[in-house]
């Protein structure tokens, strides 16, 4: 017994002979080395971690082409081919500026990422709605700075830049209030929906159905591309050509400073339009 033990303890073969004769009654310590050793169980494997899908561009333009069949069928002859409404807001996600734009890209491209490359959960919805709505205006003014090479700038120096100087900046969307074309007028509808959920942090309600949901995704991704869709030959004026971007979607930050909401000088109502900007309340066609 004391060499057995003693084997036990100093001969790692003789310890799993030993193991072996004391589990199974067929197997003796002198017959032990002629049956298969055990398989180690595989919990000391590394499990790999699950790999995030990557975001496929052509999965995200064929869902939110499928959204703007709908929603700008009744202006798409006053826009350019739908194929160039589309590349051009990826090619301003994807074309760096200035560090303080750029960020922007990673939170819309993220957005589109969760609710058309993968099967999107309700959360998923809420998180990419949130996202778009908040980012918008930040879009709009790297927008503008590509179509002009500058920042927005407010009515006097020195005032913040506001959410009513931004769309100031961005013309078809001034106008849309304007145009007695009931496709426009849903138009401005949508952009004050927008406003509305911007100044509300992006709520919306918690017990809102999916279909609400989608309904408002839809309408915040339609106001994306009517926007840059609207400014393309003024891209095209500042040196851009929006169908030479590199079918891909930002997925890491030019910059590492977040844009934050001017929460002080959120629009009001009709503030966006107030007569002070300079601008007649007359009706304008886009």
């Amino acid at each position: 017994a004391d060499q057995i033990l003693r084997k036990f303890i100093l001969d790692v073969d003789a310890r799993e002979r030993i193991l072996s004769a004391w589990l199974r009654d067929e197997i003796t310590m002198k017959n032990a080395a002629s049956f298969p050793s055990p398989e180690e169980p595989e919990t000391n494997k590394e499990e790999k971690p699950v790999e995030e899908p990557v975001p496929t561009i052509d999965k995200i333009r064929y869902s939110i082409k499928d959204i703007l069949k709908g929603t700008l069928a009744d202006v798409e002859q006053s826009m350019r081919p739908q194929e160039e409404v589309l590349d051009s807001v990826f090619y301003v996600l994807g074309k760096e500026t200035l560090e303080t734009l750029d960020g922007v890209g990673l939170f819309i491209s993220r957005a589109f990422s969760n609710l058309f490359v993968k099967e999107a959960s309700i959360v998923d919805k809420h998180v990419a709605f949130n996202l778009l709505v908040t980012k918008f205006e930040a879009y709009l003014k790297k927008l503008y700075y590509l179509m002009e090479g500058k920042e927005v700038a407010p009515q006097h120096e020195g005032d913040p830049v506001t959410w009513k100087h931004v769309i100031h900046a961005i013309r078809p969307l001034w106008t849309l209030k304007y145009s007695d074309q009931p496709a426009y007028q849903t138009l401005y509808q949508y952009l004050l929906m927008v406003k509305e959920w911007r100044n509300n942090e992006a709520h919306i309600s918690p017990t809102a159905s999916e279909q609400e949901i989608d309904a408002a995704i839809d309408i915040v991704i339609t106001m994306y591309f009517f926007a840059t869709g609207s400014c393309i030959t003024e891209l095209e004026s500042n040196g851009h050509d929006v169908e030479t971007h590199d079918h891909s979607i930002p997925l890491s930050p030019h910059s590492s400073k977040p844009y934050t909401l001017d929460a002080d000088n959120a629009a009001q109502p009709d503030d966006m339009y107030s007569d002070d900007m300079g601008m007649a309340a007359e009706d304008q066609h886009i």
